[in-house]
């Protein structure tokens, strides 16, 4: 931190940079996993149910697991998944700035309390894929409210330390709109 980050980096935002890259990178490989389900779904569509089973090979039996997947889910929960990546993204970017103000304030208590959240905030899943907890509604519903409590405590500390003022030297405008 001392030696990379804090000598190249001097506030915040650098944090919602880094956040940005490492959610971004997770979304563009969940946007390639539902490419893949939406694509396995329409091969079927086009090839019939013998045609699909041929061409799949030793994979049929996974493939056709993951198509009764996707013809399991209602239209609600294709849109509360949507949702829950987007506060996936919100989430990560509150969790970056809020562990940048430990590593670079000394807030010793994030140390604990940042992976203590993020664990709050992955517990649903968790127990969803271990069917202690049975509706995917919940399990988002508890997902957004935990990530959206992360992003409140985040938003209040970044405000409290922040400048809010926007610094911007007003010669570089006008320069740009004589352009």
């Amino acid at each position: 931190m001392m030696f990379g980050v804090k000598a190249n980096f001097s506030n915040t935002d650098a944090s919602v940079g880094f956040a940005l890259g490492f959610a971004g990178m997770y979304l563009l490989i969940c946007g390639a996993y539902y490419f893949n389900c939406y694509t396995t779904a329409t091969e079927y569509v086009k090839t019939g149910m013998d045609a699909f089973v041929a061409n799949t090979g030793s994979d049929a039996e996974e493939a056709l697991t993951l198509l009764g997947s996707i013809a399991a889910q209602s239209g609600w929960q294709f849109v509360c998944t949507g949702v829950n990546r987007v506060m996936f993204l919100v989430r990560e970017i509150a969790l970056c700035v809020l562990i940048w103000y430990a590593l670079t304030q000394e807030q010793k208590q994030y140390y604990l309390l940042v992976p203590l959240m993020s664990l709050a905030a992955f517990l649903p899943d968790g127990l969803y894929q271990a069917e202690v907890l049975t509706s995917s509604y919940a399990k988002d519903l508890i997902t957004v409210a935990v990530s959206a409590g992360i992003a409140f405590l985040a938003a209040r500390q970044y405000n409290a330390r922040e400048d809010q003022v926007a610094h911007f030297q007003i010669e570089r405008l006008r320069a740009r709109k004589r352009r």
